[in-house]
């Protein structure tokens, strides 16, 4: 046990660094062909996908793919997902070998902290490269047993969306055979908040429910009982190869096949044992399926059963039903809670509660299931087509009440707690003690149990010892009686002090894990062609814009899940430049989450002059002394389209506007302090443009001056320059307008003159405005000021630390 598990730990670190360190640089898409063997084929969302495995290109103009390839082994063997178009599906099956035509491409990196890592999670499945739109230029039509699998899984499908309706039968398909083509995006997101989304994957449950009714069946039949473990393990694999073999699913079918040999055997079963074995086996199939996240929650799942669950057992007694059901579920939880808060950045302080409901309801579901399935099966034959599919109705009732319950749960007040990621070294820390104390829990028990015999068995001899004497004539007085009360008592009192204690470690270091302490920092998160950034300082967090033209969603998909990586729930304030698209586009999204509250948006007073009249008519009141400000009933109806219930408040900010930290220091350089430099009301702005009305900042803090600058022009600096200069201050760090536009911006003498330390130019790859201008680079330089550039180098930290500043971009 002890080497598989060495073994499965070193290959998981291994992979993880070599994974993380690949050095492939962005490359746009490129139209080529691309050749190779069909693994698998998927349709989801009306479009047919190719999973291609020993692939090869085709064109010159694919020189950087071919290099990337050849960089190392790795990437030589990745394959290609491809997209295909309508034609030509009928020639194609898994096992042939299909040469395509489309647009050829690498999956991203994760350019910001807490973005889904679209390359690492296809890496562990073995895919580097996709292709959309594509065409089949050719095909041999040939088929493997692969095929058998998929045609089975194809036709289960197709039943199932026959008796039920497609969102039912999605969940169903996710159940049944991991197919979660057609899983509702808002069921998905429903069962990921309630704690229940493990009951959507292929798991150990699934596995162990559905052997479980193999064997129940089997045994029924004359057959012997090993005979009945043979093809329950056989039925099991061949289930398997089906739905894919998921990590979770190998483990455990892995594990079942050690039980049913241990039983034909007559040998004991050791699920830590079984589960090391199953690791193993699991790393020589598939090693690279170490980097998914359901491979480690599989895993650390048992460790929690198999370690943590006896210590909410009294020794040789066993717990009543709904208490022993809430007892795993706390040991689950304990034991995954680090790869959840990892993976999603917050957790459910409810669904163990939840689970004791919804995991023993999963059997009838899956039993229903199945019944429904051969149900639908038999009416296929033309004589029962009007048999009607009562099994469809009570699966519907129980998608219903899952429904139900999980949406009262999620309406208990802060049953969300957002927590944000923590670093590698805590997590094995929590993983570790976690373990330790379990396994001292129980040796403590056990210890004293032990003690607690040789007192009644001293008590047992004593009696006997007495019976003896009386029998030999002894008189009362010559008797002695073991006393064991005060030993009783000691040993109580020393036992409920280790335990006491351990309990207390338990609960510290569950709480370190939760706490969650940021660091000083300013981020440019790479938005694609827009522009956000986000302060965090002494606890603190403001945001300054925050849209993008070229990243659909990118509130919901990059800015949101960036607040939940750092466990941010509220925003002091956010600065919004202008109204253009690619500056507030994700803010809108933001506004609707309910999980982030912000407390004022701060926005320029020129917007107020535009044609769309972006702010209310009646200008809100804000006192910087007090903090008073009005609410915007309607107004922010008509900026972010969001309901009226949501009392956003605004203050209309102009030149000269300074906002400070509302913490209170011991002294008042250690604050941070917001100076808006423009517009001001005697500017010349023309209302024409937006980008002439932006909101400029000046952040100042002791470590560093940044300066925001949005998309504004000369005319701001102007302004910029003007306050500076007559007030000595110098600025570290610039943003650079309009993302490094020459176009009435960004002139050599404002950065000639500003000579920031270092620049952020926020853009999009291969953008269409050509952004960031030669001419606006080579004024960079030509200023001294080292420049950094969201496209190639992904998100831009500013580390704060003793009165220096540090500056780490994402991607390297």
């Amino acid at each position: 046990m002890c080497a598989a598990l060495a073994i499965t730990g070193s290959v998981m670190i291994v992979a993880n660094i070599y994974v993380e360190n690949l050095d492939i640089p962005r490359v746009t898409a490129t139209q080529a062909e691309v050749t190779g063997t069909v693994s698998d084929i998927e349709t989801r969302y009306g479009q047919t996908y190719l999973y291609l495995k020993n692939i090869e290109f085709y064109g010159d103009s694919l020189r950087d793919y071919k290099e990337i390839r050849a960089m190392n082994p790795l990437c030589n063997k990745m394959g290609c997902i491809c997209v295909l178009k309508d034609s030509g599906q009928d020639r194609i099956f898994i096992g042939s070998r299909v040469i395509l035509k489309g647009k050829i491409s690498i999956y991203d990196k994760a350019t910001n902290p807490g973005e889904f890592d679209s390359r690492k999670y296809y890496i562990s499945k073995g895919y580097l490269f996709k292709a959309t739109s594509c065409e089949l230029l050719k095909s041999n039509g040939k088929k493997s047993i692969g095929n058998i699998a998929y045609s089975i899984r194809l036709k289960t499908s197709k039943l199932i969306d026959d008796a039920l309706d497609s969102k039912d039968a999605g969940i169903l398909k996710a159940l049944l055979i991991a197919d979660k083509t057609d899983l509702d995006k808002e069921v998905k997101e429903l069962y990921r908040d309630a704690g229940a989304s493990h009951l959507l994957a292929i798991s150990g449950l699934h596995i162990t429910l559905f052997a479980s009714l193999i064997l129940f069946i089997l045994k029924k039949t004359p057959m012997n009982l090993n005979t009945a473990y043979i093809l329950t393990v056989i039925i099991l694999f061949l289930y398997g190869r089906v739905i894919g073999f998921s990590p979770s699913s190998l483990r455990a079918i892995v594990m079942f096949t050690i039980l049913c040999i241990g039983k034909m055997r007559k040998k004991s079963y050791d699920s830590l044992t079984a589960m090391a074995v199953a690791s193993l086996i699991t790393i020589l199939l598939k090693p690279l399926c170490v980097l998914q996240t359901g491979f480690l929650m599989s895993y650390l799942a048992i460790v929690g059963i198999a370690l943590i669950l006896p210590i909410f057992t009294s020794v040789g007694k066993r717990l009543p039903g709904v208490i022993s059901s809430l007892a795993m579920s706390a040991s689950v939880t304990l034991s995954t809670l680090p790869v959840v808060m990892n993976s999603y950045y917050q957790f459910n302080l409810f669904s163990p509660l939840l689970n004791i409901i919804l995991v023993p309801g999963m059997t009838g579901v899956l039993v229903i299931g199945i019944l429904c399935l051969m149900t639908q099966a038999i009416k296929e034959i033309p004589a029962l087509t009007d048999l009607p599919n009562i099994f469809a109705f009570i699966i519907h009732i129980f998608f219903l009440i899952y429904e139900w319950l999980m949406k009262l749960e999620l309406m208990i007040p802060h049953v969300i707690v957002t927590t944000g990621a923590r670093a590698l070294i805590r997590v094995i820390a929590y993983e570790i003690i976690l373990i330790l104390i379990s396994r001292l829990i129980m040796i403590t028990r056990v210890g004293y149990w032990r003690k607690n015999q040789i007192i009644n068995n001293r008590v047992r001899k004593s009696s006997v010892k007495l019976q003896k004497d009386r029998y030999e004539g002894k008189s009362i007085n010559e008797l002695k009686l073991y006393n064991p009360s005060a030993d009783i008592k000691r040993l109580k009192r020393k036992k409920n002090t280790a335990l006491a204690s351990l309990f207390i470690v338990l609960v510290l270091n569950t709480s370190a894990l939760l706490i969650n302490v940021r660091s000083n920092k300013t981020e440019f998160l790479d938005v694609g062609q827009g522009l956000c950034a986000c302060v965090q300082y002494n606890g603190q967090v403001f945001m300054y814009d925050g849209g993008s033209t070229d990243i659909k969603q990118v509130g919901k998909y990059v800015i949101e899940p960036y607040l939940k990586y750092y466990g941010i729930t509220h925003i002091d304030a956010w600065f919004i430049s202008h109204g253009d698209a690619d500056h507030i586009s994700g803010i809108k999204e933001i506004i609707s989450d309910k999980s982030v509250k912000t407390d004022i948006f701060i926005v320029s007073e020129a917007l107020y002059n535009e044609k769309d009249k972006l702010l209310p008519d009646t200008k809100n009141s804000y006192d910087v002394s007090s903090n008073n400000m009005s609410s915007a009933d309607s107004g922010i109806d008509r900026v972010f389209n969001s309901s009226e219930d949501k009392h956003v408040k605004f203050y209309r900010a102009i030149k000269g506007d300074i906002f400070s930290s509302q913490n209170n220091y011991s002294s008042s350089n250690q604050g941070i302090t917001f100076t808006i430099l423009s517009p001001s009301h005697s500017d010349n702005i023309m209302l024409q443009d937006c980008n002439e009305t932006s909101l400029v900042v000046l952040m100042q803090t002791k470590e560093a001056n940044i300066l925001f600058t949005g998309d504004s022009g000369l005319e701001a600096e102007r302004n910029v320059l003007d306050y500076l200069n007559q007030n000595n201050i110098s600025v570290d760090i610039l943003q650079v307008a309009h993302h490094g536009s020459a176009i009435k911006t960004n002139s050599a003498d404002f950065l000639n003159s500003l000579r920031p330390q270092c620049s952020v130019i926020s853009c999009g790859l291969n953008n269409s405005y050509g952004h960031p201008h030669t001419e606006t680079l080579a004024n960079l330089v030509v200023a001294g000021s080292k420049y950094y550039r969201t496209d190639y180098n992904g998100c831009i930290s500013i580390i704060y630390a003793d009165k220096r500043i540090k500056i780490l971009p994402f991607s390297k």
